[in-house]
């Protein structure tokens, strides 16, 4: 028991110093006249159901919502005539998804081809991210509600408290906490959660002159982003009641902001910048990369792939401009480390020894 014990503590720190990898599964594009300026991958209920959006040239932009059934693409049609800019915002298991149209933040439920509206109460909402329980993290906009955070769920809009001045939500956990910050007048937000239940925030002790958390995990890993002295941007760690600032490479730009987060406790940070563009960073537990080195595929490493989401289990959505200039959806899954790939083999061979000490069974 030992010497496995040793074996395997061997191989997980050796794993640890190794970048990770991802494989590029491309789906196939929806067939369209017009001309294709974009087209994401976003969501994943399964395998065999997959969502996203399309973006597109017809009497200017267009974006409307993408579904696929085993491979098949299906566009889906606008809910609403006013409805030009559909956006999927989530996909689930009974194969419905969640829909926000970009300019009027009107929202809907699609499946077997109807739309249900959600009620939104007559205030102006944003959804900002939505969990697998139907919950969403909103951000509501009114002459009644001027950036204030808020909970949808089961029919019923609920703001939630700042201190004293506004609160914005920037995310969702799947036991409903919501993630973002408060703010007290002439101060920047101080980065904070919702508990479930719980109107009110709990503040998170993070250094700056201003934070926010945008993605997190169930198992305690929170990410975001703070302000410094300078008025610049650094993005953080936030676990165990402990604040980590990350490590800025050279290519981190400005505008940051956390597309997603896995329960391993790596996380993906879109940048922007005049000098090095537009910039996808993954960082494990601390050391950065560049997420085109990362991908297996030098196909789509090369051709600018873009990040839409992250799950919690480490899959990445996004697309990328293929050499002949067609825009397609890409999934990233995590591949499987060496050591992990090790460890699951010992531990199989171990299975294996016991079952024949104990004659076979």
């Amino acid at each position: 028991m030992k010497i496995l014990t040793l074996i395997g503590a061997s191989l997980v720190y050796g794993a640890a110093q190794a970048a990770p990898q991802y494989k590029a599964t491309t789906l196939q594009p929806p067939a369209i006249t017009q001309q294709v300026i974009g087209l994401w991958a976003s969501s994943r209920a399964s395998h065999q159901f997959i969502a996203g959006s399309i973006l597109y040239l017809d009497n200017g932009d267009v974006s409307r919502a993408v579904v696929w059934r085993n491979d098949v693409p299906e566009i889906l049609p606008p809910a609403e005539p006013d409805n030009q800019h559909a956006l999927c915002i989530a996909a689930y298991s009974d194969q419905s998804v969640l829909i926000r149209d970009g300019y009027t933040g009107k929202c809907y439920w699609y499946k077997d081809g109807a739309f249900t509206k959600i009620d939104t109460l007559g205030k102006g909402i944003y959804v900002q991210q939505a969990n697998k329980n139907r919950q969403f993290a909103l951000l509501l906009n009114s002459s009644t509600f001027q950036d204030q955070a808020a909970l949808w769920q089961n029919d019923v809009i609920a703001p939630l408290n700042g201190i004293g001045y506004r609160s914005r939500a920037y995310g969702i956990l799947e036991d409903g906490t919501v993630l973002g910050n408060a703010e007290q007048p002439n101060q920047f937000g101080a980065a904070c959660i919702w508990k479930p239940g719980s109107l009110n925030p709990t503040l998170l002790n993070v250094p700056g002159i201003g934070s926010r958390i945008e993605r997190g995990t169930s198992n305690g890993y929170y990410f975001g982003i703070r302000t410094l002295e300078d008025y610049s941007n650094a993005p953080f760690l936030y676990k165990d009641g402990l604040s980590t600032d990350l490590v800025k490479p050279q290519w981190y730009g400005d505008n940051p902001f956390v597309i997603g987060v896995d329960t391993s406790g790596r996380a993906i940070i879109h940048t922007q910048s005049s000098t090095y563009g537009v910039k996808d960073t993954l960082w494990d537990h601390g050391v950065p990369y560049k997420f085109t080195d990362l991908i297996l595929d030098s196909e789509v490493a090369n051709n600018f792939p873009t990040l839409r989401s992250m799950s919690e289990d480490g899959t990445l959505f996004g697309g990328y401009l293929t050499p002949d200039f067609k825009y397609t959806a890409v999934v990233f899954t995590p591949v499987p480390e060496p050591a992990s790939m090790a460890i699951l083999g010992l531990g199989a061979l171990a299975v294996l020894r016991r079952r024949r000490g104990n004659g076979g069974r």
